[in-house]
């Protein structure tokens, strides 16, 4: 209403493309054509809402009716500097609700790797029951779960292929369930690359960890899922937050920055309490997507803010 009311159109647009996308196209058309009344566009707003009315529905005609009725004061003679600064500042504000806090749904297409990621795993789960079943530890094996010996012995493709192996049906909901939450905001302000670096950064650096630190007391323990690479995107999402807070000083970042933290103590307390969850597993895949995507350059950023340098 804010944005409507002082005529500023190109704001309201921004909303329409964001977190207000779900209205109908009649009413954003309305609020539109009333922006473009508030700001002093008389003619132009009278033809689109006059259009407009063919398509509405009763309600929405005779809101179309009273707006064409009743002129609305042109806010280039009634702002001041200091509501202008108001403006400015809630401007601001919602920029930062649109960068740090929306949240591309699975099915965007700024989550292509997300989903490719999840048929991937659900795909490979399939596999599994056909040779024998996700529970079975010779099935397990053969398909590539990390085992120490195999893998000291030159199988390091392990290290890869038991990322999409899980002990389970529980194990892989679990595990798709997180990243089908995380996977489309990492995704969305990493690109594509990017985020398939972190992803598998995390996964194939934790299974190193588990590989050498903690694979049982006889360093017998097969080791397969996601959960690295999930934690992974855990990490990210931390360090996209905390960039966000001590460049932009935003409050929004701030508070999901602090909320993966929670969410690490939530996930350490359980592994703890759960001897077959691989704690080291978790912590330094949170570890590592939280080091790398420091490193990397994100698309968060203002585009007024000036890149200083390229990572």
């Amino acid at each position: 209403m804010l944005f409507v009311f002082l005529g500023k159109r190109e704001l309201v647009e921004r909303l329409f493309y964001g977190a207000l996308a779900v209205l109908p196209a009649t009413i954003q058309k309305f609020w539109l054509a009333t922006a473009e009344l508030a700001a002093g566009r008389r003619e132009a707003a009278e033809r689109q809402l006059k259009d407009l009315l063919h398509e509405a529905d009763p309600a929405m005609r005779l809101a179309i009716e009273r707006r064409l009725s009743r002129p609305l004061a042109s806010p280039a003679e009634t702002l001041d500097a200091s509501a202008e600064s108001v403006v400015e500042r809630v401007k601001s504000e919602q920029d930062q609700e649109e960068r740090f806090g929306t949240r591309p749904t699975l099915f965007s297409k700024q989550a292509r790797g997300t989903q490719v990621l999840v048929a991937l795993n659900t795909l490979v789960f399939l596999v599994e029951i056909a040779f024998g079943g996700s529970t079975d530890l010779d099935t397990l094996y053969r398909l590539g779960a990390m085992f120490p010996p195999a893998v000291r012995a030159g199988e390091w493709w392990r290290l890869g292929a038991a990322l999409f192996l899980h002990y389970g049906a529980l194990h892989l909901t679990m595990n798709m369930f997180a990243l089908w939450v995380l996977g489309p905001f990492t995704e969305f302000a990493l690109g594509f690359p990017r985020f398939l670096l972190v992803y598998f950064l995390a996964g194939i650096g934790s299974m190193i960890v588990v590989l050498g630190f903690a694979s049982g007391p006889d360093g017998m323990q097969m080791t397969v899922g996601a959960s690295g690479c999930v934690m992974g995107l855990v990490g990210a999402t931390a360090a996209l937050m905390l960039r966000g807070w001590l460049r932009e000083k935003a409050f929004l970042a701030r508070r999901r920055f602090f909320s993966m933290f929670v969410i690490v103590a939530m996930q350490t307390l359980f592994d703890a309490m759960v001897p077959q969850v691989s704690m080291a597993a978790h912590l330094s895949g949170v570890f590592i997507g939280f080091a790398a995507t420091m490193l990397l350059r994100d698309r968060l950023r203002t585009s007024d803010e000036p890149s200083s340098h390229a990572r």
